[in-house]
């Protein structure tokens, strides 16, 4: 079970954008739900949530857990 309102998957296609080149610093994140708006997210593990009860913090949970695992292995 999932500590989270979701439903029994989650899905993440993603792209790498080489260092140098236009969006290497950003996450673009959407939503499969048209009433929710892609936002343009910072890479980096400090990345601030949203106020409130917004869609892109359950990306951004899962984004800091794994940089934080990600940091505790090159450790």
């Amino acid at each position: 079970m999932l500590p989270a309102a979701l439903e029994q998957d989650f899905l993440m296609a993603f792209n790498i954008v080489e260092e140098g080149q236009e969006g290497h610093d950003q996450i673009e994140v959407h939503n499969t739900n048209g009433k929710f708006k892609a936002e343009k997210l910072s890479n980096r593990a400090d990345q601030k949530l949203f106020d409130g009860n917004h869609w892109a913090n359950y990306f951004l949970c899962g984004y800091k857990s794994i940089m934080l695992h990600n940091d505790e292995i090159k450790n």
